[in-house]
Parts: C-alpha cells; sequence; structure tokens
C-alpha cells in the first residue's frame, strides 16, 4: 500500500487515494473476493481518509483564520490611512499662530514663537533689548508677555458687524506686526542713550513723552510705531482687526492728549 502521508500537495494526495483504491480492486480481483487482509487494508485505508478529513479541516480553520487577520489587517490599514490624510490635512492648514500658554513672559519673540508655528516664528525673531550693534542691554525688572493671539473659538464669538469679512488668520497676523513693532520700540528704549545715534535719541524722546501715568505698568504702540515699524495698515479693515483684538482683551486702548492712541498689552504682574 502506497503512503498517503508523503504527499506534499493536494494533487499527489488525490493520486496516493486513486492509486490504493486501484491496488484494492486488483487484490479483491485476484483473491476472488473479500479476504480478511483486504477487509483490514479497507479499513487502513478509512482510517487514512478519517485522518485526512481531520487535518483538512484544521487547514480549512487555519485558513478561515488568516482570512479574519487579513481582514482585521485591511481595517487597520483604512483606518492608517485615514489617519494619515487627517495628519496632512491638519499639516497643511494649521493655522499660522497658536495660543500662548498663560504663564511667565519674556520680552523676546522667542517665547512667543514656542507656541506658534515655525512659519509664523520667523516674522518674531527681533529680540527686545538686543540691537543691531551688538550693544549690551540694560535688563528690566519684569517679564513682558507680547500681545497674544486669538483663538478659533474666540474668533468664531465675534459679532458679525464688528468682524466684517475678516478671516482668522489675518487677525492673528495682524497680532504677529503688532509685537513686532513692540519689540523694536522697546529694544530701542533698553539701550543706553550714549550708544543711540541723534535720530534714535530723538525716537526715545517722544516715546517718553508719550508714557503718562494710565500706562504705568504697560507696554504700548502708536500709529507711528506701527507704520515705521510693521506691515500693519490701519485702514477700515485695520482698525478692525485691532477692536476684535479689544473686544476680548488682547490689547487696551489709552487715548489722549487729543487724537493720541496708545494699543498697549499690560505687564501679566503689576
Amino acid at each position: 500500500m502506497l503512503e498517503s502521508n508523503k504527499a506534499l500537495t493536494f494533487e499527489e494526495l488525490e493520486n496516493d487515494n486513486l492509486m490504493k483504491i486501484k491496488a484494492l480492486k486488483i487484490c479483491i480481483y485476484l483473491r476472488g473476493g473479500w479476504d480478511n487482509d483486504t477487509v483490514q487494508e479497507l479499513k487502513a485505508f478509512h482510517d487514512d481518509y478519517i485522518e485526512i478529513r481531520k487535518e483538512l479541516e484544521s487547514y480549512r480553520e487555519i485558513v478561515n483564520q488568516g482570512w479574519k487577520a487579513l481582514q482585521v489587517a485591511q481595517e487597520l490599514t483604512n483606518q492608517q490611512n485615514k489617519m494619515k490624510a487627517q495628519i496632512k490635512f491638519i499639516k497643511e492648514n494649521l493655522p499660522e499662530h497658536l495660543p500662548i500658554a498663560q504663564g511667565n513672559y519674556k520680552s523676546n519673540s522667542s517665547s512667543a514663537g514656542r507656541n506658534v508655528v515655525q512659519g509664523a516664528s520667523e516674522q518674531n525673531t527681533v529680540k527686545a533689548g538686543l540691537p543691531s550693534d551688538g550693544s549690551k542691554v540694560v535688563k528690566g525688572k519684569k517679564n513682558w508677555k507680547p500681545f497674544q493671539f486669538i483663538t478659533v473659538q474666540e474668533f468664531e464669538t465675534v459679532p458679525k458687524y464688528i468682524r466684517g469679512r475678516l478671516q482668522y488668520d489675518q487677525i492673528n497676523k495682524a497680532v504677529t506686526e503688532l509685537n513686532k513693532t513692540l519689540e523694536a520700540k522697546y529694544a530701542l528704549l533698553s539701550r543706553p542713550r550714549n550708544k543711540l545715534r541723534p535720530i534714535e535719541l530723538k525716537s526715545v524722546q517722544v516715546f517718553r513723552q508719550q508714557e503718562t501715568t494710565e500706562t504705568a505698568g504697560t507696554r504700548f504702540v502708536v500709529e507711528s510705531d506701527i507704520k515705521q515699524h510693521s506691515n500693519l495698515r490701519l485702514d477700515t479693515a485695520g482698525r478692525a482687526m485691532l477692536t476684535v483684538l479689544r473686544t476680548f482683551k488682547h490689547l487696551q486702548e489709552i487715548r489722549g492728549p487729543g487724537n493720541l492712541m496708545r494699543y498697549a498689552v499690560r505687564s501679566p504682574t503689576e
């Protein structure tokens, strides 16, 4: 009798079984009928068949488990692709600015840059108190915070009659420009007088004249500062953006004398 357990494929197994059946038929023919040996061989063949059937059932279960694992893997792949698409969308649509965490603030734009995307932080590289000529700066006693960016939630609560057609990123770009102006102004104010050129000394004198008891504990810029140190235009849209920032107390308006308007940010600790 041939041994079916040597078969490596289903085709070989089929051929082995056909040869066994053929051998049994020959035995029956030569013996002239059924004999005990023939019955035992047929029983052995039957036992082999039962064993093969059990093995096939186990293979079928393995295949089914493989299909289930494949379906799970496919579902995970789909979820991963969906997540990848979402991350790509988020990356490509990040707002230029993110809110700055509450806490102590230093008077340099790098502290604000920790909470904004790289493209926005490049616009705020001027550090307060670090003049371009490399001279030393007198350090202040307070930790100053910049003008704060608005959040999406804040923007969505702005009344339509105030924001008009303004977009969220427009307002935060205006905040960036205000901070550039603020840093440039107070970088100049922090420099020793003997390091100032005549035109810079004149500017410092104008800055000091704009200070009053009402501006104590604040840092502020005025319209002429904004025009000199930033790209923010104080037209109708620009003033609407300042109104939005004032609404959420991200800046304070200090008026007078006359038509002078100061846009101020307070120290977090008086």
